[in-house]
């Protein structure tokens, strides 16, 4: 068995982003993709599992930063909680 290789300190030339749950603190990851984008790194694929498979595919859809940071600014306590008994079914 062979030792690990040392780390270069360097980025491959394309990462995969993993985003994971979490509810609305997911909404967190418009902030990294925003630095993502920002600091040019290449993004080969998105990989995501509840709220970070969301927004991962808006991502991948062609959402604008932008755009996702006013849903997220909008959003309001009412808008992702349901208070006073159980969530009626349709």
């Amino acid at each position: 068995m062979s030792a690990a290789p040392e780390p270069s300190g360097e980025l491959p030339e394309a990462v995969w982003l993993v985003m994971g749950g979490g509810a609305l603190k997911g909404l967190a990851h418009i902030g990294a993709w925003k630095a993502v984008q920002e600091d040019g790194v290449p993004v080969a694929g998105i990989i995501g599992t509840s709220i970070g498979a969301m927004i991962g595919a808006a991502f991948a859809g062609g959402r604008p930063v932008e755009g996702m940071e006013a849903v997220a600014r909008s959003l309001r306590r009412r808008d992702r909680c349901r208070t006073g008994g159980a969530i009626p079914r349709p």
